[in-house]
């Protein structure tokens, strides 16, 4: 798991939007994980604000996951 979450609420946020990539995508938790943490990362490295960061980087990995042959 990433170790630069703020706080609680923004790990929160984090993992609800991988559980939902999780969902929507038939992909397991750890391959999401696995796309989602250095996309996170590399997203958080250029961000002013942080809010949005969870729906950036989930809106990336479905574009990543898409391009690795579709989602489930």
């Amino acid at each position: 798991m990433v170790k630069h979450y703020e706080n609680d609420a923004d790990m929160l946020r984090h993992l609800n939007a991988m559980h939902s990539l999780e969902v929507q995508t038939g992909i397991p938790a750890d391959e999401i994980a696995n796309i989602y943490e250095p996309v996170l990362e590399a997203l958080e490295a250029g961000a002013r604000v942080k809010t949005f960061l969870p729906i950036l980087t989930a809106r990336k990995v479905k574009e990543i996951i898409g391009g690795r042959g579709g989602m489930h």
